[in-house]
């Protein structure tokens, strides 16, 4: 790193491809800040993904008569259908709180993101 002389910015120097760059301290800082919110953008996205396949994962419900069900709620192919079809999850938004949705009924999961009072997707009802 270079100090300022006579108004000149000071600058940084890093190696790309084996050729010697320079860049503005300032500019530095600033892609810096861009890589952390596209960090913190990609673990939301994650961690929404991580939610939801806990819930597809869950097995199928049976009778107590019958014996239990190897099979889980989505297979690997209809979840990955899923995703899709709400755009990787970017259409909705996660509420990690139990929210009223009837008299006898609460919800905890996937809402719209236009419409928040909307719950779609994945999710627990509690009764």
């Amino acid at each position: 790193m270079g100090k300022a002389c006579c108004g000149t910015p000071a600058t940084a120097t890093y190696n790309f491809n084996g050729k010697e760059q320079k860049i503005k301290i300032k500019d530095a800082k600033t892609i810096e800040r861009f890589a952390a919110g596209g960090n913190a953008r990609i673990q939301v996205k994650n961690k929404k993904i991580e939610m939801g396949k806990s819930i597809a994962d869950l097995k199928k419900p049976t009778l107590p008569e019958m014996a239990e069900s190897k099979d889980t709620l989505l297979s690997r192919k209809e979840w990955e259908a899923y995703l899709q079809s709400k755009n990787e999850g970017k259409d909705l938004v996660w509420n990690n709180y139990w929210t009223k949705i009837d008299d006898k009924r609460e919800y905890k999961g996937e809402f719209n993101k236009d419409n928040k009072t909307i719950w779609e997707g994945l999710g627990y009802i509690k009764y």
